[in-house]
C-alpha cells in the first residue's frame, strides 16, 4: 500500500470537493431511483369512534409523517392545517381549505377501535373540484403494533392514487426517473424506503424507525444504512432529523463516504459521520475520527487522527502516485 502523511488534511479535502462539479450527481450504478411526487397533499386529522380520542392513535399524523419520506413534493399535516377532524366535508369545504392550505389534494378518513383491533378508512379529495378521487382506502391491524406498517401501506396507495388521476398528459410527458442534477436543497423531497417500518411515541414527539436494507434520497443525496430513524417535531410533518447506522454509505457522484453513524439535521444542512468514517473519492482515501459534510456548499471537514491514502486496488491509482514521486 502506498501512503503518503497528511500534510494538511483541509488541503486533501479541498482537493477532493473541487474535483466535485457543483451540483452534479447521478444515480448508482444498476439501481432504480424512485422519481419523487410532483404536487401538494394536506392529511387533515381523522374522525375518532369506538375509544376515547386520548387512547385513538394519531393516525392522520402519522400518515403526513410517512408521505413526507414517500418523495411527496410537499406535505401539510392536521397540526398545521388546524381543520375540526371530519371524514365527510362538502366539496365547497374542501376546494376552501385546499386554497388556504395550498395543496392540490387532501386526505380525510375515519379511525375505529374495537377492543384491540383498529380500522382506518381514508379518502382522497381533489382540492379544485373538491370531489372524491376513487375509492376509499381501508386498513385493518389487529395490535397496535401493526399501525406503522398499515400506515405505510395507506401511504403507498395515496401515492398510486395520485398517479392515476394525474392528467394523462402530464404522464406522458413527464422525463425518466433520474437522480436529481441541481445543488442540494432542504425542501427537496425525502424518500426512505427499508424492509421493516416501525412508528414510536415518546411524549408528544414521534418517530420512525426503518429497518433492513433502508435506502434514503433526497435530491444529490443517497444513502444505504441498516437502521434508519425519522425524528419530527411535536405535531409537525416536517422531518427534523435522521440518524443512520450499521453500514452507512453516501453517495453523492463519483465520492463516497463510508461511517458506522450518520447523523443530518436538516436546519443545519450538514450530516455528521463517525465511526470508522472515511470518504472515497477517484485515488484518494481520507479517513478521521469525524467526517462534516456541508450538504448547501459540498464542504468536506475531516476532524481527529486523519489520514490520507492512494487507492492500493487501483493500479492506475498507483502507477499516478509513483510517477508523482
Amino acid at each position: 500500500m502506498s501512503r503518503r502523511p497528511l500534510l494538511g488534511v483541509a488541503l486533501a479535502a479541498a482537493l477532493l470537493v473541487a474535483a466535485v462539479p457543483a451540483g452534479a450527481a447521478e444515480a448508482l450504478s444498476g439501481e432504480a431511483v424512485s422519481p419523487k411526487t410532483e404536487g401538494s397533499i394536506g392529511v387533515v386529522s381523522f374522525e375518532s369512534a369506538g375509544a376515547t380520542t386520548g387512547s385513538m392513535p394519531d393516525v392522520a399524523i402519522l400518515l403526513a409523517q410517512r408521505l413526507s419520506t414517500r418523495g411527496v413534493e410537499r406535505v401539510v399535516g392536521p397540526d398545521e392545517l388546524n381543520i375540526t377532524a371530519m371524514a365527510d366535508p362538502t366539496p365547497e369545504q374542501v376546494v376552501g381549505w385546499a386554497g388556504k392550505a395550498g395543496v392540490e389534494v387532501l386526505v380525510f378518513g375515519r379511525t375505529t377501535r374495537i377492543g384491540s383491533r383498529l380500522s382506518v378508512d381514508a379518502r382522497l379529495r381533489g382540492g379544485t373540484s373538491g370531489d372524491q378521487l376513487g375509492s376509499p382506502f381501508f386498513a385493518e391491524v389487529a395490535r397496535l403494533d401493526d399501525l406503522a406498517g398499515a400506515v405505510d401501506d395507506l401511504a403507498g396507495e395515496v401515492l398510486e392514487r395520485l398517479a392515476t388521476v394525474a392528467p394523462p398528459e402530464a404522464v406522458s410527458s413527464a422525463p425518466a426517473p433520474v437522480r436529481a442534477t441541481s445543488p442540494y436543497r432542504r425542501e427537496e423531497p425525502i424518500d426512505i424506503q427499508a424492509d421493516e417500518l416501525e412508528a414510536i411515541t415518546e411524549g408528544d414527539r414521534k418517530r420512525f424507525l426503518f429497518v433492513g436494507n433502508v435506502h434514503a434520497e433526497q435530491g444529490p443525496i443517497a444513502l444505504k444504512a441498516d437502521r434508519l430513524e425519522a425524528f419530527y417535531p411535536p405535531g409537525s410533518s416536517e422531518l427534523e432529523k435522521l440518524i443512520a447506522t450499521g453500514h452507512v454509505i453516501i453517495d453523492q457522484k463519483d465520492r463516497t463516504v463510508f461511517c458506522d453513524r450518520a447523523t443530518l439535521v436538516r436546519a443545519q444542512d450538514r450530516i455528521v459521520c463517525t465511526g470508522n468514517a472515511r470518504i472515497e473519492q477517484d485515488c484518494d482515501r481520507v479517513s478521521g475520527r469525524e467526517i462534516i459534510f456541508h450538504l448547501a456548499t459540498e464542504v468536506l471537514k475531516v476532524n481527529g487522527a486523519a489520514d490520507v491514502q492512494i487507492n492500493p486496488d487501483d493500479a492506475k491509482c498507483v502507477a499516478r502516485a509513483r510517477g508523482a514521486g
